[in-house]
């Protein structure tokens, strides 16, 4: 009796895991609310203070960004959009929870210049509250 309760414990278990991490296609970001999503950053960074040549402006308008997402629910879990600028410039604007939500703030920017990994060091913030990694040394 032990054992069976303990299986269907498992199974309660794994069927409800399995919900969340893969929502159905009307759960996900359908193509125009991506591109609403890229619009909006486009006009944000527009408009802000942060720290890009006219020359990545101009890239940002007319490129396309890498865009993923990682998803916890219908149309909720964390997206990144990021724009791979020469001179192994980055710029990468995160968000994480309802993804489409007016509700609350929480983007994240970070603009990195990083040669050999990418990596963006920790607790570095720019002078307008954007993140910036230093080029190696």
């Amino acid at each position: 009796m032990r054992r069976v309760f303990l299986c269907l414990l498992f199974a309660v278990f794994l069927c409800g895991c399995a919900g969340s991490d893969h929502p159905s296609e009307s759960g996900k970001l359908s193509k125009e609310e991506q591109a609403a999503v890229i619009s909006h950053i486009r006009t944000f960074v527009a408009r802000s203070k942060i720290k890009l040549t006219p020359a990545e402006l101009a890239y940002m308008k007319t490129h396309e960004p890498i865009f993923t997402v990682s998803y916890t629910g219908y149309k909720e879990g964390a997206l990144t959009v990021r724009w791979a600028f020469p001179r192994q410039r980055n710029l990468i604007i995160t968000r994480s929870g309802k993804l489409l939500s007016n509700s609350r703030a929480d983007w994240r920017v970070r603009v990195t210049t990083d040669k050999s990994t990418q990596l963006v060091p920790q607790n570095f913030y720019g002078a307008h509250g954007e993140e910036l990694a230093l080029p190696p040394l």
